[in-house]
C-alpha cells in the first residue's frame, strides 16, 4: 500500500511537472534594428511567415506572424529564436548598409507588383529615425544599389 501511495505521488508531481510551462519572456527591440519578412502572395489563408532582426550584437528571427497582415508596431513581433553569434557575423552591419537611395524613399513602395508573388515588408530604426518600406519583387527599374542590397538580405536571410 505504501509502495501504491508513493508511486501515485510521484505520478501526480510529475503531472503537475510536466503541465507548468515558462512562456519565453518577449524580447524587446531597443536601439538600431533592421527586420526584414515576406508577406503576402498566393499562399493559404492560415500561413505564417518568418521576420529576421539584427539588433543589439543578435540576429532573431519571429516565425508566428500571419503572413497576410503587416505588423502596424515592433512591439508587435516575438523575436523568440535567437540564432548562434556566428550567424549574426554575416548581417551585423546591415541596419548601416542601407542605401542612401532607400533611405530617401522612406515610407515608400518600391519596385513593381508582380501578381501573387507577396512583397518584403523591411524596417530600420538608425539613430532614432524609423524607416519602412515595401518592396515588389519585380526591381527592373529600380535603383541599382536598392537591388544588390535587397538581393544581399535575400540571400543573407534564407535559411
Amino acid at each position: 500500500m505504501k509502495k501504491l501511495i508513493y508511486l501515485l505521488g510521484m505520478l501526480l508531481a510529475m503531472v503537475t511537472i510536466n503541465s507548468c510551462t515558462k512562456t519565453p519572456e518577449k524580447y524587446k527591440v531597443k536601439g538600431d534594428y533592421f527586420i526584414m519578412g515576406r508577406i503576402n502572395g498566393f499562399v493559404s489563408s492560415n500561413s505564417t511567415t518568418t521576420y529576421y532582426l539584427v539588433n543589439n550584437g543578435e540576429l532573431r528571427k519571429d516565425m508566428t506572424q500571419d503572413r497576410m497582415s503587416t505588423i502596424s508596431s515592433v512591439d508587435d513581433f516575438n523575436f523568440h529564436y535567437l540564432f548562434h553569434p556566428s550567424d549574426y557575423v554575416g548581417v551585423n552591419d546591415l541596419p548601416y548598409s542601407i542605401p542612401d537611395t532607400l533611405l530617401k524613399s522612406n515610407n515608400q513602395t518600391i519596385g513593381m507588383m508582380i501578381p501573387d508573388a507577396g512583397n518584403i515588408d523591411m524596417r530600420a530604426s538608425i539613430n532614432g529615425v524609423m524607416y519602412k518600406w515595401t518592396i515588389e519583387y519585380n526591381l527592373d527599374s529600380v535603383d541599382v544599389s536598392i537591388k544588390d542590397f535587397v538581393n544581399r538580405c535575400e540571400s543573407s536571410f534564407n535559411r
